[in-house]
């Protein structure tokens, strides 16, 4: 069962979210959705993916970092592989997730609230899908990825 729920992005903005994803939805979008080395803090919580989600297929993921909720939920193990070539270890969740990732490469910001079920693990989590730009002059070419894990149970 993974269920994504659609939340007002106005949220981030008057502390209905957690601090640190209202924090970089600001950050980023004061810099015109360009993601540089002033957000240097934040790379260590962010995934960053490509722009080739689809309908029943998330992303492809190209970098994960070191305090990012898909690090906690997948392992460092499966971070630091090259062998994952871009994909979690949940095919059902990456087709769940997906729907969020397509709306976000239409240049709208994406906030959620995620139920999933993970090797067994229940878990309640927040995510920010922001389609980033690496120069102001062209458009956005990868998805940054926030989530912040709210509960997770063993049951």
């Amino acid at each position: 069962m993974n269920r994504f729920s659609s939340l007002p992005v106005s949220w981030l903005q008057s502390g209905h979210a957690s601090e640190r994803l209202g924090q970089f939805y600001d950050a980023v979008m004061s810099a015109g959705s360009v993601l540089t080395q002033e957000h240097n803090a934040v790379f260590s919580d962010l995934s960053i993916c490509a722009m080739d989600a689809r309908l029943g297929q998330s992303p492809t993921i190209l970098f994960v970092g070191s305090q990012s909720s898909q690090r906690s939920v997948f392992g460092d193990d499966w971070a630091d592989d090259p062998s994952h070539r871009g994909r979690t270890t949940d095919n059902r969740l990456e087709e769940d997730a997906s729907a969020g990732y397509v709306l976000a490469q239409t240049g709208s910001p994406v906030y959620q609230i995620a139920e999933t079920r993970v090797h067994g693990t229940h878990m309640t989590y927040e995510r920010l899908i922001l389609p980033i730009r690496l120069d102001h002059r062209k458009p956005p070419s990868l998805l940054a990825y926030m989530g912040y894990v709210l509960h997770r149970s063993d049951q």
